[in-house]
């Protein structure tokens, strides 16, 4: 039999309102697939998507966030998208750049 040819890398953006849940979904997708060991949690400041400082004090993305994983043998970059519309800007070029986005609702 023969095996499944790997395809190149793929990129998903998860974008949706403030206070969807798209930072902690990007942490059970890397969890998930073995990238950590542990989820963070938004309110206690400690995802791996929401890094900066004045992200930590806001408790909200205010910057794209990005990290890539492997899962079922294919890699994935993970795109976490602001949700604030005054941060609008930022999921649009995601998208751009996205094989697929992942409304966060």
């Amino acid at each position: 039999m023969a095996e499944k040819a790997k395809s190149g890398p793929r990129c998903v953006a998860l974008v949706g309102p403030y206070l969807s849940g798209k930072t902690t979904l990007m942490e059970q997708l890397l969890f998930t697939s073995g990238a950590i060991n542990r989820r963070g949690s938004v309110r206690e400041g400690n995802t791996v998507g929401d890094h900066s400082v004045e992200a930590r004090a806001r408790q909200m993305s205010t910057e794209l966030s990005t990290t890539s994983t492997e899962y079922l043998g294919e890699s994935w970059t993970i795109l976490d998208c602001p949700g604030s519309i005054e941060l609008a800007h930022e999921a649009q070029t995601a998208v751009l750049a996205a094989d697929v986005a992942v409304v966060v609702a």
